[in-house]
């Protein structure tokens, strides 16, 4: 395992980096996932790898944004700057 956020979970098979979202039920898209992504993106960036395939833990992979950060002031990282 090459990142191990709260969320997001980063490991190497056969060359590729698999970067996991888990975060149950729906792996919605909430500030700790945003700052999971990032942080395990730049980790994977720093090896010689054949590519990069994010995916979700469980049945989904994102299904939108964490509805309990709604009309709360957005943390970053915006997910602008996390693609």
């Amino acid at each position: 395992m090459i990142c191990d956020e709260s969320v997001v979970r980063t490991e190497i098979l056969n060359g590729f980096g698999i970067v996991t979202i888990d975060n149950p039920p729906v792996n919605a898209g909430s500030t700790a996932v945003r700052q999971g992504l990032l942080a395990c993106l730049a980790e994977a960036s720093k090896m010689d790898l054949q590519g990069v395939i994010i995916i979700g833990a469980g049945r989904s992979f994102m299904a939108g944004s964490d509805i309990k950060e709604f009309g709360a002031p957005l943390v970053p990282p915006e997910l602008p700057q996390v693609i």
